[in-house]
């Protein structure tokens, strides 16, 4: 007796958190997570902690940056 696969939920092209390369989501048999892609997700955990925060706060200063030049 096989067992039924459950459907994946719809795949969706994702950005990694850490490096930014593109990925899609989820993929069966991938390690890839929610927000960081597979290559990335091997890192050891507080690593990869460090470097989404990293990369969130990263991201948080380019955005204020255009909004300044926006408003400029």
């Amino acid at each position: 007796m096989s067992r039924k696969r459950k459907p994946l939920p719809a795949t969706r092209e994702m950005n990694c958190r850490i490096c930014g390369e593109a990925y899609v989501y989820p993929r069966p048999d991938e390690n890839a997570s929610r927000f960081v892609c597979a290559n990335c997700n091997e890192l050891p955990p507080g690593i990869r902690q460090t470097l989404v925060a990293m990369g969130n706060r990263i991201q948080q200063l380019e955005n204020r940056i255009e909004r300044v030049e926006e408003d400029a």
